[in-house]
């Protein structure tokens, strides 16, 4: 699938580094892509996007509601919220690192056989 001139390595401070380029009509080049298919992953972006931040969205004007049909505290009402949101920035700032670590990056090797 991909042409191992087309793939060159070399060494920056101790770290290898590889340096992948396409031919210019080379199918797997994301700017060789269909038309369609872009506009698909920009959409399934969008949707997941979209869905995501209705969450909290769809949530917080409730919240007063919900603390009063179960007699509860406003802090008790916006938990939900508040974990959710703080979800949303701790999870992926502390799993990002995890893309660096030899044992997740070699899956990318054994699928692409480089």
């Amino acid at each position: 699938m991909y042409d191992s001139d087309l793939v060159r390595s070399r060494k920056k401070n101790g770290d290898k580094i590889h340096i992948v380029s396409f031919t210019p009509e080379d199918p797997t080049n994301p700017r060789n892509w269909p038309r369609w298919r872009k506009w698909l992953i920009v959409g399934s972006v969008l949707f997941v996007d979209l869905t995501v931040s209705f969450g909290p969205s769809g949530v917080s004007p409730a919240s007063t509601n919900f603390a009063k049909d179960f007699d509860a505290s406003n802090i008790v009402a916006t938990l939900g919220l508040s974990i959710f949101v703080g979800g949303l920035v701790l999870g992926p700032t502390a799993l990002a690192p995890l893309s660096e670590v030899s044992f997740v990056s070699c899956q990318s090797t054994i699928e692409t056989g480089h």
